[in-house]
């Protein structure tokens, strides 16, 4: 009886790990494939794209020179963070189905793929701070209300960034 527990229960656990790592590959699998760039960009276009947000979000919050500085120095942390992140491959989806490729999960790759990105965003991460504080705390309590509203409504559901589009 006691043999027959410990069997449903290691198949229990199995069946759910199995399960986990299925939709993990998955999910970072569909993630992947949104390269190059952020659904299918190009770098230019990106450009282009947070050249408008930072046009709109100035706009929105009526931003002076120093304001619209600090918010272009805080978008280009960002983006050297998101470069930071992505790492030097070509892409990413080639370096996760690199993973699954044999008969077993490379785990070894996969936790070494993992610990560089974790590096990646700690190294990057105080400037994105700095530059994010530097940009919040210029903001008057009117411009940080709004960014706090906004951020209210984009974790509610209704309209998300949309808020900043127009």
């Amino acid at each position: 009886m006691r043999k027959m527990m410990m069997t449903s229960r290691w198949l229990h656990r199995g069946l759910l790990t199995g399960l986990g790592v299925v939709l993990t590959v998955g999910g970072l699998s569909a993630c992947a494939s949104r390269e190059p760039g952020a659904h299918g960009r190009s770098e230019a276009r990106m450009g282009e794209m947070r050249e408008r947000m930072i046009e709109r979000v100035s706009s929105r919050l009526t931003l002076d020179a120093a304001q619209k500085a600090r918010l272009q120095t805080l978008a280009d942390a960002l983006q050297n963070a998101r470069k930071s992140v992505r790492g030097e491959a070509a892409s990413p989806r080639d370096e996760l189905t690199a993973l699954i490729q044999g008969p077993t999960f490379d785990r070894e790759r996969a936790r070494s793929w993992a610990e560089a990105r974790t590096q990646a965003l700690q190294g990057q991460s105080p400037q994105v701070i700095q530059a994010f504080g530097d940009f919040y705390d210029s903001l008057n309590p009117t411009q940080q209300q709004q960014v706090r509203d906004h951020l209210a409504r984009m974790g509610s559901g209704h309209g998300g960034w949309r808020g900043w589009r127009g």
